[in-house]
């Protein structure tokens, strides 16, 4: 057999952990979060998932309407698997090449690119019934070192704070 299920039988898995988890506990259905990114960060990859260029690759097109119908398009395969909530979009600014893991799952060196396609991907999540769930956190795509193994620090202004890694973030607030 092969080493993937389908999103269906993915999903009628879920669908018994959830039905279990209403049954023993709290009567609250137990929830499943992906990361979805694109590009190199992707939990969901086969069984017929369609994949996508990733952020970077999106805001080359310059085209947000682009970037919403992709992420209408992301949010439907994973709602069909189970999936309803979301890690993603990226908000990470990505001033620092020498960033060990951010890179092409930023939409770009540029707050208001960022903030613009960031923007598109939240709508077509909500509007196909998924949660999104913005990351990672203001300043760590100008970090230099892998955030999963070390802790990053960064010296930098209030005024560079808020212009610039924050500004995504206020953006879709």
């Amino acid at each position: 057999p092969a080493p993937w299920v389908s999103p269906a039988f993915y999903a009628g898995q879920l669908a018994q952990l959830r039905k279990l988890s209403l049954e023993h506990g709290a009567g609250i259905p137990v929830h499943f979060v992906l990361d979805q990114e694109g590009d190199t960060s992707k939990d969901l990859s086969r069984g017929g998932i369609a994949q996508f260029p990733s952020a970077m690759g999106l805001a080359a097109s310059n085209d947000p309407d682009l970037t919403y119908r992709v992420s209408r398009a992301v949010a439907a395969q994973i709602r069909e698997s189970g999936i309803h909530v979301i890690h993603s979009p990226v908000l990470d600014v990505n001033l620092n090449p020498q960033n060990p893991e951010i890179g092409r799952r930023s939409f770009g060196d540029d707050p208001e690119t960022v903030a613009l396609h960031g923007a598109a991907v939240m709508r077509g999540f909500r509007d196909e019934g998924v949660l999104a769930v913005a990351k990672h956190f203001p300043g760590r795509g100008d970090s230099a070192v892998e955030a999963h193994f070390s802790c990053p620090v960064l010296d930098v202004s209030r005024e560079r704070l808020n212009d610039v890694d924050l500004y995504p973030y206020k953006k879709l607030i």
